[in-house]
């Protein structure tokens, strides 16, 4: 029998958009830091971070294309450019 219950059934387009975008994003292409509260990071140009937060990193490089999920305060890149999701402040 299948389940016609709808109220019940999960809209992952609604979580995505909850979370990535709802509240729209920024590009960052340079590298000065960018404070806010993001939700996911986008790589839309191979790119070098060097911090996230409060977390200095040597030098990660993330390929383009590429969705880092989570909950960030500030991006800071070395090269390349990202989309990251949220609000800046």
């Amino acid at each position: 029998m299948a389940n016609t219950d709808k109220g019940n059934l999960i809209n992952i387009n609604s979580i995505i958009e909850e979370k990535e975008g709802k509240n729209g994003g920024i590009v960052i292409s340079d590298t000065n830091a960018h404070a806010g509260t993001f939700t996911s990071i986008l790589v839309t140009s191979n790119a070098v971070i060097t911090a996230v937060g409060n977390i200095t990193i040597t030098a990660l490089t993330v390929t383009a294309g590429v969705r880092i999920p989570g909950e960030f305060t500030s991006i800071t890149l070395a090269s390349g450019s990202v989309i990251a999701y949220g609000t800046a402040s």
